[in-house]
This record gives structure tokens, C-alpha cells and sequence, in this order.
């Protein structure tokens, strides 16, 4: 798997909320060929309530 443009930017956020002590539980980057038209580039941030600390009665399901 090849490094994506925004990856390390994706990682750089990972680290400044793990700085301030909201490990995140996993990250992931792609992107999405639209037909050749296109490109776009997603990125994802998990953070869940075992490793962020974050109480899950703020963000109800």
C-alpha cells in the first residue's frame, strides 16, 4: 500500500489529540477514483471511549 498526500497530515492530528490525551483507536486514508474523473482523498479518525477517555453518553449512538 502507497502513502496517500494527506497522510501525514492525518498522523499529525492523530498525534496532537493524543498530546492532549484523546488516543485515537485507529485512523485510515484511501482514495476514491470517480470514474477517472476525479480524485478524492478521505481520511478517518476513530476515537472511541476506551481509548479516548471520552464518556460515551456525550455522542449517543
Amino acid at each position: 500500500m502507497s502513502a496517500l498526500p494527506h497522510d501525514p497530515y492525518i498522523q499529525e492530528v492523530a498525534d496532537a489529540l493524543a498530546h492532549v490525551g484523546l488516543d485515537v483507536a485507529d485512523t485510515w486514508t484511501c482514495d476514491a477514483d470517480t470514474r477517472g474523473l476525479h480524485c478524492i482523498l478521505h481520511a478517518s479518525l476513530e476515537l472511541t471511549p476506551e481509548e479516548s477517555g471520552i464518556a460515551p453518553t456525550l455522542w449517543p449512538a
